[in-house]
């Protein structure tokens, strides 16, 4: 998969923010902040996991999907990582060849 470079989103994207306790300013961020990392999730593929900080520091997950190969993805939640996301994010150390298979880091 290309690096993420574009977020698409519905309403239905945001209103699934909010119940997460995010807004989609916060989502934004976490491509914006530039030091996110990407894993796949093994049982929806093509959906991956997209784990940063937010503007505000927060350690965020969301899951997106890839809507092209450009780089455009569809946004379809997201939440604050819980303690083993957070985890797999930083042993990921922001090498690309850190972690499992399937993982990339910015």
């Amino acid at each position: 998969m290309a690096d993420v470079v574009q977020l698409q989103f519905t309403e239905a994207t945001e209103d699934e923010l909010w119940r997460h306790g995010l807004r989609l300013k916060d989502a934004i961020d976490v491509l914006d902040e530039g030091d996110y990392r990407t894993f796949s999730d093994h049982s929806r593929p093509p959906r991956r996991y997209m784990i940063g900080h937010s503007r505000g520091g927060r350690l965020l997950t969301l899951v997106i999907e890839p809507a092209d190969d450009t780089g455009t993805c569809l946004l379809i939640t997201g939440w604050p990582s819980n303690k083993a996301e957070t985890t797999l994010y930083s042993r990921s150390g922001g090498s690309k060849d850190a972690g499992k298979p399937g993982e990339t880091t910015h």
